[in-house]
């Protein structure tokens, strides 16, 4: 009986194999032949029978992604990796799909596993330099794509979006050449065409400028992204021409398409829109009692105090990130992108009718708790994991304090994933010293939700304390920050 019971399991795991195989045979003729859509749907077919192999679920995974549905394809990487954990392809596709579920940090880890298997892969670099560039960090965004066209010469993708990264720095010459070649071996290459466009505006050759972007606003591959960009770069040609009227009417419909895109994230059913919040503040203040809103005594000035304030306000991609880059590089510039610096009283005082009553009949001692929030160790907790707990890409902060461990500012100094390299101290001890902190406090979070301190994390904080040694400043403590709770350097002896 145990003979027979063994027998049949042989024959019955035989069978599956032979029919593995058979997938595997027909995937593969079904690349060769028809291309990887086709190969992507019958290796769906292959993983509803129950095959397992990281070859097909790799395409399964990409089918997944091509369809939008990211965390399926995730899923399915991940069984991918766990059968073959060094095949940088399968690697590459996960980063691309967590890319998509905004999960940037766990991104960058699988792009960098990736490489270190196979340091070689153009198309990794590349995905690599397309994350970087979404998280603004453009020095070694574009020197990804410099590797990658490297490595291929025959990639159009990283060319072009050398081209587009030589057009946002203003070097319409560097654009046009790769530009040019992007299009030499890809001439639908739709960024490569938007680049040339704004290399021609930017170089006054308006008549090319008006061909190519006539040919571009009648592309129907274009995404709505380059729509507006090339509804945008048509107002600038409108603009140069003398034609005003004609310009706004662009600029307008350039940011009714990034309006459409975004309006799901900003206009969730019974959640107040940025619109509405402003027109109901002003319909309060229209009929606001003026008496309450006294005009505050002088604060006492501070050496890091500023000397003016600039507000940028601006659809997505309507300029308003460059000149903030412009002026951020400037030596005696802070830049507050995406500070939340007002989150707090805004919640407790502007959500609301009743909260703006509240506020205009604030006493000196609640005005004075407001201004004060960062006054305590629990409040500097409370605030750190407030603002960069939810956050799905990887930030460094740090609170500069006076003799008195008093917050003098809170700055958000880097992004990415935080090494040596990316966290620079020269430019810690420069802020330092601009705002004559006595002490300072690190910050940063880990999206994937644990926090827990890496050796890098613990070697970056070394080399931070040693450097602000030098100019007898304290590092009190550093914390690491995830959605599954708070760890201190300080508390576990790190310091």
């Amino acid at each position: 009986m145990h003979k027979q019971l063994g027998a049949m399991k042989k024959t019955s795991s035989s069978a599956r194999a032979a029919q593995h195989r058979q997938w595997l045979v027909k995937i593969d003729a079904a690349q060769r032949g028809y291309g990887i859509d086709t190969a992507g749907q019958l290796a769906l077919q292959a993983v509803a029978e129950g095959v397992e192999h990281p070859a097909v679920l790799n395409l399964a995974g990409l089918a997944r992604y091509d369809e939008g549905r990211f965390e399926e394809a995730v899923r399915l990487l991940k069984r991918a990796r766990a059968l073959a954990a060094k095949d940088p392809n399968i690697l590459n596709s996960l980063g691309m799909a967590l890319v998509a579920l905004g999960q940037t940090d766990a991104a960058l880890q699988a792009y960098d596993a990736a490489l270190r298997i196979d340091p070689d892969m153009a198309a990794v670099h590349f995905n690599r330099g397309v994350l970087l560039q979404s998280l603004n960090d453009i020095k070694r965004s574009r020197s990804a794509y410099e590797r990658a066209a490297a490595l291929n010469p025959n990639y159009a993708e990283p060319l072009a979006s050398l081209a587009w990264l030589d057009t946002r720095a203003g070097d319409g010459a560097s654009a046009r050449a790769h530009g040019e070649r992007a299009l030499l071996l890809s001439p639908t290459n739709v960024l490569a065409r938007i680049a040339l466009a704004s290399a021609y505006l930017q170089q006054g050759e308006l008549a090319d400028a008006a061909a190519s972007l006539s040919a571009l606003s009648q592309d129907p591959s274009l995404t709505p992204i380059n729509k507006s960009i090339v509804l945008g770069l048509i107002g600038d040609l409108q603009d140069a021409e003398g034609r005003p009227a004609e310009a706004f009417a662009a600029y307008e419909a350039s940011n009714l398409q990034m309006k459409a895109l975004y309006a799901g994230q900003f206009e969730a059913q019974g959640k107040e829109t940025a619109l509405g919040h402003a027109r109901r503040l002003a319909e309060w203040f229209a009929t606001a009692a003026p008496e309450p809103w006294r005009q505050a005594e002088p604060a006492r000035p501070r050496a890091a105090d500023p000397r003016a304030h600039i507000f940028l306000v601006g659809f997505p991609r309507s300029g308003t990130t460059l000149l903030e880059s412009v002026l951020a590089a400037h030596p005696e510039v802070v830049s507050l992108d995406e500070k939340d610096c007002l989150a707090t009283a805004s919640a407790t005082y502007m959500t609301s009718d009743g909260g703006l009553e509240r506020l205009a009949q604030i006493g000196s001692g609640e005005a004075l708790r407001q201004r004060d929030t960062l006054s305590s160790p629990g409040r500097v907790r409370d605030y750190l994991r407030m603002t960069l707990a939810s956050r799905d890409y990887e930030v460094f902060v740090v609170l500069f304090l006076d003799a008195q461990n008093r917050v003098i500012e809170c700055e958000e100094m880097f992004r990415g994933t935080l090494t040596q390299t990316s966290v620079y101290p020269r430019e810690v001890v420069k802020r330092t010293l601009y705002h004559n902190a006595a002490a300072v406090i690190f910050a940063h979070n880990h999206p994937s939700g644990l926090a827990e301190p890496s050796h890098a994390d613990e070697t970056l904080t070394q080399a931070l304390k040693q450097a602000l040694a030098l100019i007898d400043v304290k590092v009190l403590d550093h914390f690491v920050i995830a959605t599954g709770g708070m760890m201190s350097f300080a508390e576990r002896g790190l310091l």
